[in-house]
């Protein structure tokens, strides 16, 4: 393993019983739910080791959600549109 503690392995979280990735009806809902989906892996995970693993799946769902709230947010959108404007 590596020997930076900050060395991040990025993995994908495997599809039940597949190779290719997850099916529609899991990446609809990972889109959709207004809660974090049971059968999503944590964002980030550190094996006995201490090595590290960054979920591609959990990470992006996160991230869309970080973003869906800042958006929702008429004060944050306004403080955004004059940092723009400057």
């Amino acid at each position: 393993m590596a020997s930076n503690p900050t060395f991040l392995a990025v993995t994908r979280q495997p599809a039940p019983g597949s190779n290719d990735g997850l099916p529609e009806s899991m990446l609809e809902e990972l889109e959709t739910s207004s809660t974090r989906p049971p059968w999503l892996v944590p964002t980030l995970q550190v094996d006995s080791s201490g090595y590290r693993f960054l979920t591609v799946d959990a990470f992006y769902r996160g991230v869309r959600r970080l973003i869906a709230r800042v958006a929702a947010d008429d004060r944050r959108m306004e403080a955004a549109r004059a940092f723009l404007r400057a």
